[in-house]
């Protein structure tokens, strides 16, 4: 995914492989993890903990339309918490601190850390995302795709979740022999191009 890099200890032709195996113990944990709630592990809430909304991505379409990403991220401190408490995260910190000691103090290397922790938590969470709104995936498993198109305000579909499934395959298929997709992947780009 490369969020996370390698560095070789005390510069020298040492490779940190740590890091490779840490990425994948936190995909497994974040897989395991995402819909637990934290009272159904007895953690009290923290009502003072801080809830973000992150705006990270957007496009900008004709007319000053913008299609905007944004992610909410609710006790903050508290996930992230939980998150290091794991014992392949305290190993992962373990190694962190003897490697890069000589680097940064302490206090600004957990920082650090805690920063690399949250970007591999929203690039996962992104990649899951994605995954289960590609069209595929909506069209065989999505009970949101159907969701949105019978709701009211946006599409106010009529049709009955299998007969919907049923004429977007049909559609799927003729738009993909008809490289409708890749032209549309290029549109955006063009887009997003042009909004930096």
């Amino acid at each position: 995914m490369g969020l996370f890099f390698k560095r070789n200890k005390n510069k020298e032709d040492i490779d940190f492989s740590d890091i490779d195996k840490i990425f994948a113990n936190f995909e497994k944990y974040f897989k395991g993890n995402i819909q637990k709630d934290n009272k159904d592990k007895g953690e009290d809430e923290d009502s003072g903990d801080k809830d973000f909304r992150f705006y990270f991505y957007y496009i900008d379409f004709k007319n000053g339309k913008r299609t905007q990403l944004a992610l909410e991220v609710f006790q903050f401190d508290h996930l992230i918490s939980g998150i290091l408490s794991e014992p392949f995260v305290q190993e992962a910190w373990n190694n962190i601190k003897e490697i890069f000691r000589n680097d940064m103090d302490e206090q600004e290397l957990f920082r650090i850390f805690r920063y690399l922790i949250f970007i591999s938590l929203v690039s996962i969470f992104l990649e899951h995302a994605s995954q289960k709104m590609s069209l595929p995936y909506l069209i065989d498993e999505g009970t949101w795709g159907y969701d949105v198109y019978k709701n009211k305000e946006l599409f106010n579909g009529s049709l009955g979740k299998e007969q919907l499934i049923e004429l977007t395959k049909k559609m799927w298929d003729y738009l993909y022999k008809e490289n409708f997709f890749d032209k549309f992947k290029k549109y955006i780009e063009q887009k997003d191009e042009e909004s930096d």
